[in-house]
C-alpha cells in the first residue's frame, strides 16, 4: 500500500513533461523528414489550444449546474483553471487540423509525432495528479492503493500514470521500426481509449465533488468510447493503406523486369 503524502509540484511536473513531449515529438518528426519549425510550431499550437479547449470541456461537462447559473466562469480567472484531458485532446486536434490546413500540410504525420511525444510527457503529468490527489477511487485492497484518512482507495493519478508509462515503453520499442504515420495515433486510440474507460469505472462516488455521470457514464468514458472508435477507424486505413501497397509491389517489379 502505498503511503499518503500531498506535494504540491503539480505545476513543476506538467512542466517538466511538456519539455519531454517536445523533446520525443520532434524526434519523431525528423524520422518522418517534417521540418522542425514547422514541428515546433504545431506543437506551440496544439498545446494552446488544448489548454484552452480542456477548461472549457470541464467547465460544461464537469460543472454543468454552475455554469448553467453562471456561464461567465468559462473566462472568470477568479474560478480558477480547471481542466479535462479529454477537452485538450480534442482542442488540440482542432488547432491542429486548421494550422495544417492553414499552411496546407497533411495533418497526420505531425499528429503522429505528437503523439509519440506526448505519451512519455503524459505520464509525468498525470504524476503530478497523483501527488495531489486529484483523482481518488473507489476503496479497494490493491497493493497499489493509498492509504487515505477513510481507508485505501484506487488513486487514479498514480495507475494512469503506470499505464502510460507502459504504452510510452512500448512506443520507444516500436520507434526502432520506424512505423508508418498514423501509426501511434492508432495505436494511442485503442489503448488509451478502453483504459481510460475502465479507470474512470474506479472513480469514487462517495466523496463531495464527485464526478457527474449521465446515464451511468462519466463524460470521459464517453469520450474514452469516441476515442476507442477513432483508433478502430486509422487502424483500418492503415490496413488497408499497408494491403494495397503490398499487392502493387509485385506489379512494379513485374513491369521492371519487362522493361
Amino acid at each position: 500500500m502505498v503511503p499518503l503524502f500531498y506535494i504540491h509540484v503539480t505545476g513543476w511536473l506538467v512542466t517538466i513533461g511538456t519539455f519531454v513531449a517536445f523533446y520525443f515529438a520532434t524526434r519523431r518528426s525528423a524520422q518522418l523528414g517534417l521540418n522542425r519549425a514547422s514541428m515546433s510550431s504545431f506543437f506551440v499550437w496544439t498545446l494552446l489550444g488544448g489548454l484552452i479547449f480542456a477548461h472549457l470541456f470541464d467547465v460544461v461537462a464537469y460543472h454543468p449546474s454552475e455554469f448553467l447559473k453562471t456561464p461567465w466562469m468559462l473566462v472568470d480567472p477568479w474560478q480558477g483553471w480547471s481542466v479535462s484531458s479529454f477537452g485538450g485532446f480534442l482542442g488540440g486536434v482542432l488547432v491542429g487540423a486548421l494550422w495544417a490546413r492553414q499552411r496546407r500540410l497533411p495533418l497526420l504525420p505531425y499528429i503522429d509525432a505528437m503523439v509519440y511525444g506526448v505519451a512519455p510527457g503524459w505520464a509525468i503529468g498525470r504524476l503530478g495528479c497523483f501527488a495531489t490527489h486529484d483523482h481518488i477511487g473507489k476503496r479497494t485492497d490493491f497493493f497499489l492503493a493509498v492509504a487515505f484518512p477513510d481507508g485505501a482507495r484506487h488513486d487514479l493519478g498514480l495507475d494512469e500514470a503506470l499505464l502510460v508509462a507502459a504504452l510510452a515503453v512500448c512506443f520507444r520499442w516500436l520507434y526502432r521500426r520506424n512505423p508508418a504515420a498514423g501509426t501511434y495515433p492508432a495505436l494511442a486510440c485503442l489503448c488509451y481509449g478502453p483504459m481510460r474507460f475502465f479507470l474512470d469505472s474506479l472513480r469514487a462516488t462517495d466523496i463531495p465533488h464527485a464526478d457527474p455521470r449521465y446515464f451511468g457514464f462519466t463524460p470521459a468514458q464517453y469520450c474514452a468510447i469516441a476515442l476507442t472508435g477513432v483508433g478502430v477507424v486509422l487502424s483500418a486505413k492503415l490496413w488497408h493503406s499497408h494491403s494495397a501497397s503490398a499487392v502493387s509491389q509485385p506489379i512494379e517489379i513485374h513491369r521492371g523486369m519487362n522493361r
